[in-house]
C-alpha cells in the first residue's frame, strides 16, 4: 500500500499549486480539528435541513394565525409574546419542537431561567453576576435590574472577556451569581471548571447550571472525538455531575424545565455555595 508522509506532500504539491492553496490542502489531510469543522460546516448547510426546518416554521406560523383556545396559549416570559406554538429548533441530529420564541428568539432554557429569577427575585442593585457563554437574554435581564454584569467566552464578540472557564482569572469570591448554560458539555476536564466556579463564587452565592443529563447513567458519557461534528457536545453528563457539585460544597436543587424527568429532559441545577 502506497504511503505518503507530510514532507512528500509538500514536495510534490508545492510544484503545482500556490502556497496558500497548499496550506489548506495540508489542513484538510493532516489537521483533525479542521476536518471536524469542515464536516460541521457541510452538514449545517444540508439543503434538506433547510427545507424541513422551513416547512415546520410555515406550519407553526399558520397555526399562530388561528384563534387559540385559552388552555393552549403559550407565553414567552422574556418578551411577553403569546400564541399557539413556539418555533421548532432543527439541529444536525434532531428536531426539537416548541423551542424558539417567534418574537425574541429565546430558547426554553432562557425562558425557564428568567421565570425562575422573576419568581425568586434574586437579581438586584449591588449584585455582581458572571455569565459563562453570554446570551443577550440573561445580559438584558441583569442590566435591567441594575446589577453588575460580566461575561466570558472563547472569542465571542458579545462577551466582556476572553477566558477559559477551567482557568478563571478572577479573585476568590468575586461574584454573587454565576450563570453557565450548556457550556460544561464542551469542556474537559469539566471537574476543573466546577472547582473554578466554586472558587470565584461568594459564600451564599448561587450558580445556575443547565445541562442535559443521561438520567439512567451513573458516569458521564464521553463521545468519540472521531465521530464528533464541529459544534456538538463532547460529552453527556450522568449522575456524577450533581454528585460532584454536592461533594464540592454546593447545596443543589434540580428540576427538568421540559417536565420529562428522564434522559430526554434538560436540567437546571440551582447550586448555593454554603
Amino acid at each position: 500500500m502506497l504511503s505518503i508522509n507530510k514532507k512528500e506532500w509538500r514536495h510534490w504539491l508545492g510544484k503545482i499549486m500556490p502556497s496558500y492553496i497548499l496550506k489548506n490542502f495540508e489542513r484538510l489531510f493532516f489537521d483533525h480539528t479542521f476536518r471536524f469543522k469542515l464536516r460541521g460546516w457541510l452538514f449545517s448547510r444540508n439543503p434538506w435541513n433547510w427545507v424541513i426546518g422551513n416547512l415546520i416554521k410555515i406550519r407553526v406560523k399558520l397555526l399562530n394565525c388561528l384563534p387559540v383556545p385559552s388552555h393552549k396559549v403559550r407565553h414567552c416570559s422574556i418578551c411577553g409574546w403569546s400564541g399557539r406554538e413556539f418555533y421548532p429548533l432543527l439541529s444536525l441530529t434532531s428536531c426539537r419542537e416548541r423551542a424558539i420564541c417567534p418574537s425574541c428568539g429565546s430558547l426554553e432554557r432562557h425562558r425557564a431561567l428568567i421565570s425562575l429569577l422573576d419568581t425568586r427575585r434574586l437579581i438586584g442593585e449591588g449584585r455582581h453576576c458572571l455569565e459563562v457563554g453570554p446570551s443577550k437574554f440573561v445580559r438584558n435581564y441583569i442590566v435591567q435590574h441594575k446589577a453588575r454584569y460580566t461575561s466570558i467566552d472563547l472569542g465571542e464578540l458579545s462577551s466582556n472577556l476572553i477566558m477559559r472557564v477551567e482557568n478563571l482569572a478572577f479573585k476568590n469570591a468575586s461574584f454573587d451569581f454565576i450563570f453557565c448554560l450548556h457550556v460544561l458539555e464542551y469542556v474537559f476536564p469539566w471537574q476543573k471548571a466546577i472547582d473554578e466556579l466554586y472558587r470565584v463564587l461568594r459564600s451564599g452565592g448561587t450558580l445556575f447550571l443547565s445541562e442535559n443529563l443521561a438520567f439512567e447513567k451513573t458516569a458521564t458519557i464521553k463521545f468519540d472525538a472521531r465521530e464528533l461534528i464541529h459544534g456538538t457536545p463532547i460529552q453527556k453528563f450522568g449522575q456524577d455531575l450533581p454528585e460532584t457539585l454536592i461533594k464540592k460544597g454546593f447545596e443543589v436543587e434540580s428540576y427538568d424545565y421540559l417536565s420529562y424527568y428522564d434522559a430526554r429532559g434538560d436540567w437546571i441545577f440551582i447550586c448555593e455555595k454554603k
